[in-house]
Order: structure tokens, then sequence, then C-alpha cells
């Protein structure tokens, strides 16, 4: 045979390797949404629904920082959102405007406020499916589908007047749209156009959008510099000016520079959030195994950390061998957020980082899917071991809030404010807690108490005879009521015992209610 007819023959046979394939791809991707696939993965997303509706349907009292970011949506208008908000809070212009539409249409309840993220947490089940059965097997798909629908901190904050809800939404927006990228050889330049469209928008709805869109763009440079694909590498310039225009113009109107927010600053400081850069000590170094395996049972609610942990890495480790594409769109955009965290941009700690959780699960997934394929032909426990293991906890978890709903309350405050309502007497007086006064400011219209005079106790965790005076200050007074909530406990203080025990000494208790994470006492101290 010729040279030349060989290489022919070869070129064709290589063609057709590669277009059955991508045809057998499609297919497995295809076939999960038919037959038994199709039911399991539907039973897994209906059931991720319910557990999201039921916290929401429970109506827990907002918690502080709810009530803080509640008081700037009903006090501010759409221009003064724009603006740095009050009370030490921070959020996308996009969600505030959303709020806002809601309130003025339906009223400022609990409810209202938290349907968004609602929508934006059954919205993201349905995303997650869409991004997992590219990447995935449908057994992987499975675990994964099943981790994230149990995670006990989605399915808080998908209840929650907060905006990481809908971080991980529109972060498991703009991943789908950096597959259908990577994957589409015919068409992609219209795809590119609507990427770059989208993701512009997108960047006004969620601080953390700019790490997951620095992903998918830097791994479209990577498919392009490997693919020789001149031509798509120059059209890449089309979304690095829609996304980093929008960007820097959210980031000049909406003050998401830090020096804005130093009360943030202090707070940040003083914890782990900001990755050592350089790391010099080996305390530095330790901060980065310390946060990876915090990230499991903190921010993704998946506890055996080292367990998890371990499935993480084979996971890692199997998408970079057969999967480099994937590999890049999932992990780029934690590489990228803990360089900002370095540069003391973006704390990289907790809630803050759960837009990073789809892309841990997956890898999760893949891992688990990796190390069951190994095991099966030698050991057919170690299966069903490892994913009992797995979903245990989450699964214990979420059934326990499927049952009882009211595990989730934080500081339920609203049951204090009735009885305090129902119990106020005129010329009776009021002292707030420090951390007490915004759900306090919040509720006190819905229960007849905006008229009542009310004094916002001192912080003063340096010198505590500032405390004594403060309180001090109600001597001779026969009805003085105490509201508690997000009571302060630090080194082996709870200063709401301190509180008591001090009035104790003013005076007499004459009642007491309480409820999770709040509590009200009525003193006489004449």
């Amino acid at each position: 045979m010729q040279p030349t007819i060989r290489k022919k023959l070869q070129r064709f046979m290589s063609a057709g390797k590669q277009t059955l394939s991508s045809a057998w791809i499609w297919q497995t991707e295809n076939s999960l949404i038919s037959g038994n696939g199709k039911i399991l993965v539907g039973s897994i997303i209906g059931f991720g629904i319910l557990l999201r509706f039921i916290p929401y349907l429970s109506n827990r009292s907002l918690w502080v920082d709810e009530a803080k970011l509640a008081l700037n949506i009903i006090q501010k208008s759409f221009g003064q959102l724009v603006q740095p908000l009050d009370y030490n809070q921070m959020a996308p212009v996009g969600f505030l405007f959303i709020e806002k539409f809601l309130t003025q249409i339906f009223g400022t309840d609990e409810h209202v406020l938290r349907v968004f993220p609602l929508l934006a947490g059954i919205l993201s089940l349905f995303l997650f499916y869409e991004v997992s059965r590219r990447i995935l097997t449908l057994r992987g798909l499975s675990i994964a589908l099943g981790l994230f629908a149990l995670s006990e901190q989605l399915i808080r904050y998908a209840s929650e007047f907060k905006q990481y809800s809908s971080d991980v939404a529109i972060a498991l927006t703009i991943s789908l749209m950096g597959l259908l990228c990577v994957k589409n050889e015919s068409g992609w330049v219209s795809i590119l156009l609507l990427t770059s469209i989208t993701g512009a928008l997108l960047i006004w709805f969620s601080h953390p959008s700019i790490f997951v869109l620095a992903g998918v763009g830097l791994t479209l440079v990577i498919q392009a510099l490997e693919t020789k694909n001149w031509r798509k590498l120059i059209w890449l310039a089309l979304p690095a000016v829609f996304w980093l225009g929008s960007f820097a113009l959210n980031y000049s109107l909406a003050h998401l520079d830090v020096s804005h927010h130093p009360k943030m600053i202090k707070a940040w400081s003083g914890s782990t959030a900001f990755m050592p850069l350089p790391p010099i000590s080996v305390e530095d170094l330790l901060w980065f195994p310390k946060t990876f395996l915090a990230m499991f049972p903190q921010t993704a609610g998946l506890y055996l950390s080292g367990l998890t942990a371990l499935c993480f890495i084979a996971g890692w480790i199997s998408h970079l061998k057969q999967n480099r594409y994937a590999f890049f769109l999932l992990i780029l955009p934690a590489a990228v957020s803990l360089i900002a965290s370095g540069l003391h941009a973006y704390p990289f700690q907790g809630r803050l980082i759960l837009f990073l959780v789809p892309s841990l699960i997956i890898f999760i997934g893949e891992g688990v899917d990796r190390i069951i394929t190994m095991a099966k032909p030698t050991s057919p426990i170690i299966p069903v071991s490892l994913c009992l293991l797995m979903f245990l906890f989450p699964a214990h978890t979420a059934f326990s809030t499927l049952l009882n709903p009211a595990r989730m309350e934080r500081e339920e405050i609203r049951p204090i404010m009735a009885y305090l309502s129902a119990h106020y007497q005129e010329g009776d007086h009021i002292y707030l807690y420090p951390s007490s006064w915004a759900a306090f400011e919040y509720y006190d219209r819905r229960f007849g108490l905006e008229k009542a005079s009310y004094q916002v106790g001192v912080v003063s965790r340096k010198n505590w005879d500032r405390y004594v005076l403060d309180l001090n200050g109600f001597s001779g007074n026969p009805r003085v009521w105490i509201v508690f909530s997000h009571v302060h406990k630090q080194f082996g203080i709870d200063e709401e015992r301190f509180y008591l025990f001090v009035l104790n000494q003013l005076g007499r208790q004459i009642a007491s209610f309480t409820r999770q994470g709040a509590s009200l006492y009525l003193y006489d101290l004449h």
C-alpha cells in the first residue's frame, strides 16, 4: 500500500473513532433521561425539591444577618441599593433589585423575602443534573445528584434570605454554558456570543460569578491552544471584553471594594478566611489542608471529611486523566477564588464559597464511581459500604429536617416579639441586647411595638464594667424587658448568663420566655 493511501486511510479511521466516541458520549447523556435512569434522576430531584420546600414553609424567624439585609430592602430605594448597604451588609445589585421588586408587590414578610432563594435552590437541582450528565456516568451522576439534593447547607440557604442560593444557581448556569462551548465543534460562535452576553448580565446577580467566568474563559483558552484553533482563540476576546467590562462597571458602581466595608475587613482579618500569600510559616502551610478538609462539612454539609476528601481526590485524578476540559471547568474557579483570597479581595470560607459546592460534589461522585469500579470485582462489600458511609450523615440530617424543620431554626425572635406584645404595658422599658436590635426593628410593626421606646445595649467586650453601668441605668423601674438574640459566646463566656447575673443583683426576675436562639425576661429593678 502506498504511503499516501495509508495516511489517508489512517486519517479516515481516526475521524471515524472520534465520531463514534462523540456519538457514544451523547448517547450516554440521552440515555439518562429514559427508562430506569429517568425514574432514578426524577426521584432524586423530586426529593431534593421537597427537602427545600419544607424549611421554607416552616417560616422560621429571620436571624440577625437576614434582618439587617431586610431592613436595607425595606428602608432604601432602588437607587440607594446601588450604594454601600447599611448595617455591615453586602449583596449583589441584581439580587437586591429582585428582592425590592418582590417586596413592593407582595409585602415584606419572610415568605416573600425567601422565595427567590427558594426558586434558585430548586433550579439548582435541574442545573446540576444538566451539568453532571455531560460529565459523569449514570452511577456517578446518581451519587453526585443524591449528595447535592441532601446537602444540609444547600437546603438551608435555599430558604434563607441571602444571596448564596442564587450564587450556586448562577455558578451552575455558567458552568453549563462553558461545557456547551467546549463540546460543540460546530455552532460554537453563536454559543460563545450567548455566553458572553449572559455572563456579563449574571455578574450583577452574583459576586463570585466572576470566578466561574474566569474558569470558563481559561478553559476555552487552553482548549483553543491545544487544538490550535486560532480562530476560536481570537473570538475569545469577545467574552473577555464583555465580562471584564461588566465586572469593572459593577465593581465601581456597587462599591465591591472591601475598603468600603471596614467592619468586614476587621472581622475577616481575624479569621482564617484568607489564603496566606506567600505561605512563610508552618502555620501558613497547614492552612491549605485545614481549609480543604473544612470545606466538606462546613460548606458542602458532607461529613466524614477524610473519606470524602479521598473520594474527591480520586475523582480529581480521574477527570484530569480522562476529561481534562471538564476538569479545568470545575477546578479553575476554585483556583481563581483562592488567588482572590490571597489578595484579601474575597474570603475563602463557609457560605461565601457555597458556589463551589457543585464542583466539589461532581468530583466526589466521579471518585466514588471510580472506587466502586476498581473494587467491585475483588470485594463487592466495598461499594456497598462506601455508599452507605457517604450517604449516612447527609441522609440522616435531611430526614431529620423533613420530620422536624425546627432543627434549622437559628434565632426564633418572632414568638419572643409576640409574647412581648401580649404582655407589654404602657410605661414598660425595653432593653435590647446589642445583636437583637435588627430583628426587633424588622418585627416591631407586625406586633404593634413600633411606638415602644427601647434602648440598645452597648458593646464593650474589653471593658465589662460598661455592661453593668448600662443595666444599672434602669434601676428604680418596676418593669424592664430584656430581649436577647444572637448572643455572643466566646472564650467560655455566655453574655446572656452574665447579663442575668448582673440583673439578679439589681432586682428580681418576674417572667421569662425562651425559644431557639432567643429569649425574653421581665425584671423588677425598683
